[in-house]
């Protein structure tokens, strides 16, 4: 058994023999095998997005020399140090050590989160659920999140992190796997008598690599409609002159159906077997006014015309507003990278408003979903590709994500939804 105290002697004792004058060499050729090739041939712009996470890079580093690869004497270090000073340690800090030895960086998946408590993990590799003692990080992790993390097993058989963990959207998963699984058969032609264990002490940089790629230098996800047109949170309002005749044209109009909260929903007809009508947005009334929501700028001027065209002069055009989310979110980013604050958005409407307005659009959006066509799915509906074995793995895969952000949501008291109904609506076991 092992303390906070004996961990932390442990590693000052190892952070100390890492720098000896003796291991420059070491840490040349560890650093050449532990960065990838590409990484040199980097744009100045790619430099700087590495350079803000440079923490976690040189903690999983340490971690793998310390514990995983032939760093010194062909041994890692934290070997050398059980070998050459354990009377500097105490009985705990080398009970750490030898545990730590025993560990490696490896997939993992939150499958729940018990805020204060720990979390339950599930070994990508093999499938087995662990339970990890951690406070820390129950308040930044949501379930379905996609890890790399060192596990180190304590004496009740439950685990602790080790170093930092890399972090990946839950839709990592399957390429993840993909790699390791490519990866474990070139290990397993050139060491045929080697375990698992063995493959997972090398495939730290490996999995470093690939965070870089998929979480570091990502491109920007651009998301669009199924037009082309980019997504925006669009809002036309108009002043009703006329609320009678307003109503009677609403009612009348082909494309419109009212729902039972006497707001409109805006359909059109999709050419889809699957999908015959798709959504374009949403009409209420507010005290004297229209407004029209939809999710492209393209959508809410076809619609402005519609009702300008069916209405005349029972509204008049008041003003049209969209919010670029993903321009948002990457001005956030960027501020939060540089260490600055990032003041709270003065908010178009007050927040009660907003929330509703959001219930509303998240429940005639994702109501909708399971047979909306989606590029993701090859153009198929997620009902239909949850019948397919070949797509069912991306239909979990798309409500891991929708799940995982909703919670994200959630904790930051914003308004979520809840999706727990459409595993049932699609036939599908939730995990």
């Amino acid at each position: 058994m092992f303390s906070p105290a004996d961990r932390s002697q442990a590693l000052r004792a190892l952070g100390q023999l890492s720098v000896a004058p003796k291991y420059r060499p070491s840490h040349q050729l560890a650093r050449k095998d532990f960065w990838p090739e590409w990484f040199a041939d980097l744009s100045e712009e790619d430099r700087r997005k590495a350079a803000w996470v440079s923490g976690e890079s040189e903690g999983i580093y340490f971690a793998w020399i310390a514990f995983d690869t032939a760093f010194a004497d062909r041994r890692p270090l934290a070997a050398v140090l059980l070998d050459t000073r354990p009377h500097r340690l105490t009985p705990g800090a080398r009970s750490y050590l030898r545990r730590a030895l025993a560990s490696h960086l490896g997939p993992y998946e939150v499958v729940e989160v018990r805020l204060e408590e720990g979390l339950r993990m599930r070994d990508l590799w093999t499938d087995r659920v662990v339970w990890v003692r951690e406070r820390r990080g129950t308040r930044q992790l949501a379930r379905w999140d996609v890890l790399a993390a060192r596990l180190v097993e304590e004496a009740d058989g439950s685990y602790v992190m080790e170093g930092p963990v890399l972090a990946f959207p839950p839709y990592a998963a399957d390429g993840i796997l993909s790699e390791l699984r490519r990866a474990h058969r070139a290990f397993s032609r050139r060491h045929p008598a080697g375990d698992a264990a063995a493959f997972f002490k090398r495939i730290g940089p490996l999995l470093h690599e690939l965070w870089l790629e998929e979480v570091v230098l990502r491109p920007e996800p651009r998301f669009v409609t199924p037009e082309g047109d980019q997504v925006v949170f669009a809002r036309v309002t108009f002043e009703v002159k006329d609320p009678g005749r307003l109503a009677e044209q609403l009612t009348g109009h082909p494309e419109l159906v009212q729902n039972d909260d006497s707001t409109y929903a805006w359909l059109e007809t999709a050419g889809s077997e699957d999908t015959p009508r798709r959504s374009l947005g949403t009409l209420s009334i507010e005290g004297n006014h229209l407004v029209l929501e939809a999710i492209s700028t393209q959508r809410a001027e076809r619609g402005r015309r519609m009702l300008e065209e069916r209405a005349g002069d029972a509204v008049r055009f008041l003003s049209a507003e969209h919010t670029d989310a993903a321009e948002a979110m990457r001005q956030i980013k960027a501020e939060a990278a540089r260490g600055t604050s990032v003041p709270e958005p003065t908010p178009a409407i007050p927040p009660e408003l907003e929330a509703e307005a959001l219930g509303k659009y998240y429940e005639e959006h994702y109501r909708a979903w399971p047979d909306t066509p989606l590029p993701a799915l090859g153009n198929r509906t997620p009902r239909r590709a949850a019948r397919l074995k070949t797509w069912r793995p991306r239909v979990i895969a798309l409500l891991k994500m929708l799940e995982n952000h909703s919670e994200r949501l959630r904790r930051e008291g914003r308004p979520a939804y809840d999706f727990s109904w459409m595993w049932d609506e699609l036939g599908l076991d939730r995990p």
